[in-house]
């Protein structure tokens, strides 16, 4: 029975809802979401995340990422690729994107950054009848057999920060202000998928997201407020606000507030790589429940975090 109720939940994503996984609570994924904030700091980055889902379902969606950003300091710009695999049976799709930003100063400050970034990707969609459990086999409104279609679309963005470091000094050194803001899907695409019983045309949905925040820094830790808002064409709002703490070189913490009633907390140790001078290893993990009226049928959710750091 929960498989059932989970497909017919999860179905009207394709079509009027949210059409792009659910904003990591990990900051090192945050270009994912908005090509302006690919390579924004003195360091190269690549890494690799995995979430599961509502426990309390069988089959609840997962999600696996694998990213990279890098910084051409010279030439003022960064370059970033994603590869994104949603697997929300039966329907999973896969996305490789690859973002450019280029960046430059405002002049408020000596030291402030701004950046615009666009982002180009091209998605493959899958459904399998076969995962579908139904009580009417013959019922024409349920797909049958395989079936995959292939989707392109494009996003941009922009950022700015009131500090962004120097060559001598980190971006984690002084305090900072910092916003922007993204639109990903802009064109809205049709996909479309034959092989069923029923013609299934999904419309794409531009999907839009601000934040702000600040770095508040101390001696030997900084504290970091961020808040997030994603709208999804044409009604679905959701924010999220976070709170971060990070002493450099040795561990994170945080906790995240979704207005979908969904609380999260991670932890992270940093350890220096032997790879290469001033590299370091990243991994987090993270728990998830929701404390709303559904929350006792989803369960927990869990993601963890690998990240490779290099500082140029």
């Amino acid at each position: 029975m929960k498989r059932i109720l989970l497909f017919f939940i999860i179905l009207p994503v394709l079509g009027y809802s949210q059409q792009l996984p659910d904003l990591s609570p990990f900051g090192e994924l945050n270009f994912a979401w908005n090509p302006a904030m690919t390579g924004l700091y003195d360091y190269w980055e690549v890494s690799a995340d995995y979430r599961q889902q509502w426990f309390g379902f069988e089959n609840a969606p997962r999600t696996a990422i694998i990213a990279a950003q890098y910084p051409f300091e010279k030439e003022k710009m960064s370059i970033g690729g994603v590869f994104t695999h949603d697997n929300i049976q039966p329907l999973k799709f896969s996305t490789l994107a690859f973002n450019y930003a280029y960046k430059f100063q405002l002049g408020f400050n000596r030291n402030d950054q701004a950046s615009i970034g666009a982002t180009v990707n091209a998605s493959q969609y899958f459904v399998d009848a076969l995962e579908i459990v139904v009580n009417d086999p013959d019922d024409q409104l349920v797909p049958i057999g395989e079936s995959s279609a292939l989707s392109f679309n494009a996003g941009a963005g922009f950022f700015y920060t009131t500090y962004a470091g120097t060559r001598r000094k980190s971006y984690t050194s002084e305090n900072a202000f910092f916003f922007g803001g993204a639109v990903q899907q802009v064109f809205p695409t049709k996909l479309v998928i034959q092989e069923s019983n029923t013609l299934a045309n999904w419309q794409r949905k531009m999907h839009i997201n601000f934040m702000l925040g600040a770095r508040l820094v101390n001696d030997n830790f900084f504290i970091e407020p961020t808040a997030w808002m994603n709208y999804g064409v044409p009604n679905l709002t959701n924010f999220n606000i976070q709170a971060k703490m990070e002493k450099p070189e040795a561990f994170w913490a945080a906790i995240t507030y979704s207005t979908n009633q969904t609380i999260a907390i991670q932890l992270g140790l940093i350890t220096v790589s032997n790879f290469a001078k001033d590299s370091y290893w990243r991994i987090g993990a993270l728990g998830s429940y929701n404390v709303g009226d559904f929350g006792q049928y989803r369960g927990m959710g869990l993601e963890f975090l690998v990240a490779y750091r290099l500082v140029q």
